[in-house]
């Protein structure tokens, strides 16, 4: 008797099945939207160095999120500027550290020195070249930038890495 029950059952189960589709999405939309979200979400995250390499918009909302891009692998550290005389002559001096931050090997860019005066516009500025063309993982190396008479209007100096477009500026 007990084998008609699971025959039929199975029957059943069966002529279901093939009614309502091989398988049923068994979570609700509210519970899929979540999901999907979610999904969209560790993509963003996880992957926003791609995303701004690919839209470099973006970058200033990862920023705005508090979360850092380094698409380049390459930070400075221990940065320190002072100003040297050597007879009589005034020279800015920037040093400091260029890390590889990430696993692999990096080609490591010139490094572009700007004077600016109080309202932050660029005074005056200069390339570098980096004390390596490439930088192991996880490693730092040391640069070392000079300028003699520097602008008397300087206030500060900024640092980064020369990127495509100031050589596109540059050739204008």
């Amino acid at each position: 008797r007990d084998r008609d029950d699971i025959e039929s059952f199975a029957a059943r189960f069966s002529r279901r099945r093939t009614k309502h589709g091989a398988r049923q999405w068994s979570l609700s939309r509210l519970q899929t939207a979540i999901l999907t979200l979610l999904i969209v979400d560790a993509v963003l995250v996880g992957w926003r160095k791609d995303i701004v390499r690919i839209l470099p918009q973006t970058a200033s909302l990862y920023s705005a999120m508090g979360l850092q891009v380094n698409v380049r692998g390459l930070s400075f550290d221990k940065v320190v500027t002072g100003i040297e005389v050597h007879e009589g002559v005034p020279i800015l001096v920037v040093q400091g550290n260029i890390v590889n931050d990430t696993g692999a090997d990096v080609a490591v860019p010139r490094v572009k020195v700007e004077v600016r005066n109080a309202a932050k516009q660029e005074v005056y500025a200069w390339t570098v070249a980096p004390p390596q063309a490439r930088l192991p993982a996880y490693q730092a190396a040391s640069f070392r930038a000079r300028l003699a008479s520097p602008p008397p209007d300087g206030r500060d100096v900024l640092i980064r890495f020369l990127n495509r477009r100031d050589i596109v500026a540059d050739t204008r």
